[in-house]
């Protein structure tokens, strides 16, 4: 609580500003030296602003409306004398805001939050906060200033906004804790959810005008939504599960794989106040990823990144965005917004590629693929070729192990007998990719992370045969001929001495 003002009284109105409901916060009026102090306290800030507008005063014989605020229809015995819980004064607060805001002149006071604010006299003022964290909507405020103290509670509508991974290929296991990162393969399916909290706006709002509560998902193009995978509930609590297509409350328009909104808006807007919009959806990753250094990490520069926008109208009165200069709503009153992402990691293998320990030379090469087991039967990546330079690598790979095999090989050299197993992990506490198994970090930009791993293949010359053509082919040819032929003379000097024996 701030101060309290001098010896002739003091007036203390709550302003709540918690993202959940209960909190107080306190406006203090003085008719003595005619001023009021919007307290500090969790889910106000400093900077925030107050406008303050007098409404009505007396003069010798009643109370009457202060300019326009009579156009709000409200008879003034229905306030005068109110209590602290009275529903009449909040609902004449709610009217008396919507005219604040067609006020030419602007507020007749205006301040910051812990800073006394002077008004001209005693009388009826209407209190308009602009907390600077959007994620709040609040009540706007009828004060009396008068010398006997009085407390009033106000309502709070928090809004907030979530998004997470939930799983990778239907398991958990490569899920960060918070759901804020995960690692996956190029062709993995990422399931991700969406909670937004819907604010609770007055019962007076006028739905025909109300702001539209959306969402706009953004993903890179590296990250495509599957369509016909989204699920798009309102629900009680924000753990309640989205699973029937969606909900007749809500528009879902998905402009390409890479963009879609959600909306809901008018009387589905305002008969769902303080409800929870969930959306969930699945995403695939890409055969050409940003390749990820590190897991998770705070500047998000090696990410496959996707994000999620909420936009809405933060006053509670009437739905719409809070007006800041006093002028109807336009371009410049900044629409609130929250914000947040899930992103995906991934890492790369890249085979370099050897001929007898030499570069390749033009119409050398072999191919390689990559398997999960060492039967090589279940395929990871299918075979390819290396390049002029004997590379070949293989985007988009999660922690794990893997089987790289040579599926060819130019003839003059020697295949490689056995798949190498290559094993890539996780360190958790550095939230990196680490080699394990017969691989190597690639740092090709000396920062000191890797941009993915390599491992070394070397094939040998076959052994020498002599060439097609060579003395020692001859050689060989004329010896074979004459073995042939003497044993030819030999077998008939045989039966020529038979048959003479005969």
């Amino acid at each position: 609580m701030k101060k309290m003002l001098k010896k002739t009284g003091v007036a203390i109105l709550t302003m709540a500003m918690l993202l959940s409901m209960g909190a107080m916060t306190a406006i203090t009026a003085s008719a003595a030296d005619l001023s009021i102090t919007v307290a500090t306290s969790t889910g106000l800030s400093e900077d925030d602003s107050v406008s303050v507008y007098k409404v009505a005063t007396k003069d010798a014989s009643s109370w009457h409306w202060v300019g326009n605020f009579g156009n709000a229809g409200l008879d003034f015995k229905t306030i005068s004398g109110y209590s602290n819980n009275s529903a009449d004064v909040k609902t004449a607060a709610t009217k008396l805001a919507a005219i604040a805001k067609t006020q030419v002149n602007g507020a007749d006071a205006t301040g910051k939050v812990g800073k006394t604010i002077p008004v001209t006299d005693a009388g009826y003022y209407l209190v308009i906060a602009s907390p600077t964290n959007a994620a709040l909507v609040a009540q706007p405020i009828l004060l009396e200033v008068k010398d006997a103290a009085t407390v009033q509670d106000v309502k709070v509508s928090p809004v907030s906004l979530t998004k997470v991974i939930t799983k990778v290929q239907n398991e958990t296991a490569k899920v960060a804790t918070d759901g804020k990162s995960a690692e996956a393969a190029s062709g993995d399916t990422i399931h991700y959810r969406l909670v937004a909290q819907i604010p609770n706006y007055d019962a007076s709002a006028d739905v025909n005008k109300m702001q539209p509560f959306y969402l706009k998902d953004t993903s890179m193009k590296t990250l495509s939504s599957v369509e016909g995978s989204f699920n798009v509930a309102i629900g009680d609590t924000n753990t309640a599960a989205a699973t029937s297509g969606v909900t007749g409350d809500v528009t879902l328009v998905r402009t390409d794989a890479q963009n879609f909104k959600v909306t809901l808006e008018g009387k589905k807007l305002k008969d769902n106040g303080g409800k929870f919009l969930i959306v969930e959806f699945d995403a695939t990753l890409g055969t050409d990823p940003v390749i990820s250094k590190n897991l998770g990490v705070a500047d998000r520069s090696d990410a496959n990144k996707n994000d999620v926008k909420l936009v809405y109208g933060n006053d509670f009165a009437t739905g719409q965005a809070i007006d800041k200069d006093g002028q109807p709503i336009d371009d410049e009153d900044k629409k609130p917004t929250l914000e947040d992402y899930a992103d995906v990691y991934t890492s790369l293998l890249r085979v370099n590629k050897t001929f007898d320990n030499k570069k390749p030379t033009e119409g050398v090469s072999a191919k390689f693929a990559l398997y999960a087991n060492k039967e090589c039967t279940a395929v990871v990546r299918e075979a390819a070729e290396t390049d002029s330079d004997g590379i070949v690598s293989f985007k988009g790979l999660s922690s794990g192990t893997y089987f790289l095999a040579e599926t060819e090989v130019h003839s003059s050299y020697k295949k490689l007998a056995e798949p190498v197993e290559i094993k890539i992990d996780v360190d958790a506490a550095k939230a990196v990719y680490t080699p394990v198994t017969n691989v190597t970090p690639i740092d090709e930009d000396n920062d000191g992370k890797a941009d993915g791993f390599e491992t070394g293949i070397n094939n040998p010359l076959l052994e020498t045969l002599p060439a097609t053509g060579g003395i020692g082919t001859y050689l060989f040819t004329i010896g074979g001929v004459s073995i042939v032929l003497l044993a030819g003379v030999l077998f008939v000097i045989y039966m020529k001495k038979r048959e003479t024996e005969e």
